[in-house]
């Protein structure tokens, strides 16, 4: 008995869960359970697709006339339930049609859903893909009518985090939303925010498909400078019938912008009030975007501090006033950071080209420029790596202040290529603050459901595959004290950071360190918009990618 109520309470949970991210309708497969399941969304008005078996389940079925019969009595079984809007058949099955008709012979009230591709379309029997709506090519908008739009991958806690979604369950082992369920989210959305006329502050919210004419929702609004929330409002009730659309406007009223501050206005739909489902001020639906205040740029004053430059025959040593960087003539890395006395690298920082899966390392260095111009060291190295055909010209310029621009030029025939580099720090270096995408884990591919702003997280052992963030703009690893390593994006270019807490020789690009056990392993990488040519370049087909590191205090 308790074990029956445990598992009530556990079902009632991923019913919540699926309605707190937009998902009316689940695959569900044979076992124990599935009869409490199905009368639990009968109850609470999620649609069910019920899976009837594939091929393994017919090769179980040595008999013919046992599959035949067994199969009939799981249609029996469920067909009562009103939940249960299609039936399931997935993978290869020998005789399609005739498990089909066996099926209609039970019921023919539903259609059937199979991805075998021996099945034509038939009035008996439908293919639909088991994707987000977002994709047009995939699911058309009258077929979203007809069964209710959010057909989605199954309810599961095999979700593995590091095969960045492919697995397309809404939940991790830890019972946490994983960042599918965030992109399942707001591809289902029930309104749509578009904007008019963004600097007036002037957007068209749509009722896409709440029968409820939005009446049991309220719609606010806030400014975020930065990442950080200077201005909230509501907006006035907005009552809209399914389909029908009505234009708003907010009054930013901003008497004061900031020279290079990033400005983004956040419209909500949330709920009035608590529900069985959800909190109070819980957010159904949302849009962000960027307000393009264009404010005139001072002249920045130029640094007095002191700066040496020392080109020696195997390194270059740049040396301020409370700083000292090294840079390896043979390998063309980093190699050392000392700020006051205290080493910020536990290993050189090193580049990388990913390409076609495989992380390459640039060959030794072909040549070293180096020059000292306006207080600013820039040391420009040539390197070669083979699989691309081209070169990469690295250019490290380093500031009087200890801050340094790290820049790497590629020409190459081959353009399926990203970027990074990987830094290792030691292990107190393990609180995280990024303004980009979040709060969540986000990748280049999977980050439509994350909003910009300020976040943080601290970093632990129990996360085996770390945090991953996209669109950062900049990011800082620091110490209890706030003291780190900053991290910045160049020419608005969005940041790709992973990092994570481990053992020393753990990372993929770890040497062997035998003074510290622990340390912070950061992989930066420049996103696809890097691509782009927005630098000022001679050379039309260089490809460039480039951020800044510096310490912050």
């Amino acid at each position: 008995m308790e074990h029956e109520e445990e598992s009530h309470i556990q079902f009632l949970d991923v019913i919540k869960t699926c309605k707190q991210y937009n998902i009316n309708t689940i695959l569900l497969d044979e076992g124990d359970e599935a009869d409490e399941i199905c009368s639990l969304c009968d109850q609470y008005g999620l649609y069910i697709i019920k899976n009837l078996g594939g091929k393994g389940y017919v090769q179980d079925m040595s008999d013919e006339d046992k599959w035949e019969d067994e199969l009939t009595k799981t249609v029996f079984k469920y067909k009562n339930h009103p939940s249960i809007m299609m039936w399931s058949l997935t993978g290869e099955i020998e005789d399609s049609i005739k498990m089909i008709r066996h099926i209609k012979m039970a019921d023919y009230s539903r259609p059937i859903y199979t991805d075998s591709e021996k099945i034509h379309y038939y009035d008996q029997a439908i293919r639909l893909k088991k994707s987000m709506v977002s994709d047009q090519e995939i699911i058309n908008e009258e077929a979203k009518d007809l069964y209710a739009g959010s057909i989605l991958g199954s309810y599961s806690t095999g979700y593995d985090e590091h095969t960045l979604g492919i697995e397309n369950s809404i939940l991790d082992d830890k019972s946490n939303p994983t960042s599918f369920a965030y992109e399942v989210k707001k591809s289902y959305e029930c309104i749509q925010i578009l904007p008019k006329d963004i600097i007036r502050g002037i957007f068209i919210i749509k009722n896409t498909c709440d029968i409820g004419e939005l009446k049991a929702y309220t719609l606010n609004w806030e400014i975020l400078e930065d990442g950080m929330v200077i201005k909230k409002g509501q907006l006035s009730e907005t009552a809209l019938s399914m389909h029908d659309e009505v234009e708003v406007q907010i009054d930013y009223d901003m008497k004061q912008v900031l020279e290079n501050a990033w400005y983004h206005i956040n419209i909500n739909l949330v709920t009035s009030e608590e529900v069985w489902w959800a909190p109070e001020n819980h957010v159904l639906a949302w849009a962000q975007y960027r307000i393009p205040y264009k404010i005139p740029g001072k002249k920045k004053k130029t640094l007095s501090r002191h700066l040496r430059v020392r080109n020696r025959k195997l390194k270059v040593e740049v040396i301020g006033d409370n700083f000292e960087i090294i840079v390896d003539k043979l390998k063309g890395h980093i190699r050392s950071a000392e700020f006051d006395k205290l080493e910020y690298l536990l290993s050189p920082i090193r580049m990388y080209i990913s390409y076609q899966g495989e992380r390459l390392e640039p060959t030794k260095v072909k040549e070293v420029c180096v020059q000292e111009e306006d207080g600013i060291a820039s040391i420009e190295i040539i390197r070669r790596c083979p699989p691309l055909k081209g070169h990469i010209t690295t250019t490290y310029s380093i500031g009087a202040d200890g801050s340094a621009m790290i820049m790497h030029r590629i020409r190459s025939s081959n353009k399926d290529i990203k970027v990074g580099m990987v830094l290792e720090i030691p292990e107190q270096f393990n609180d995280l603050s990024w303004f980009g995408k979040g709060p969540h884990n986000t990748y280049q591919e999977q980050n439509n459901g994350a909003k910009e702003g300020l976040y943080y997280c601290k970093l632990g052992y129990d996360n085996e595959y770390g945090q991953h963030k996209s669109g950062v703009r900049w990011a800082a690893l620091t110490d209890g004290d706030g003291e780190g390593i900053l991290i910045e994006s160049c020419r608005n270019i969005p940041l790709v950071i992973e990092s994570k807490l481990c053992d020393a020789g753990e990372h993929i690009l770890q040497q062997s360190l035998e003074k510290a056990q622990k340390m912070v392993a950061v992989d930066v990488m420049c996103s696809h918009e890097a691509k782009q040519h927005i630098f000022d370049t001679d050379r039309t087909d260089e490809e460039i990618y480039a951020f800044v590191i510096k310490r912050v205090i």
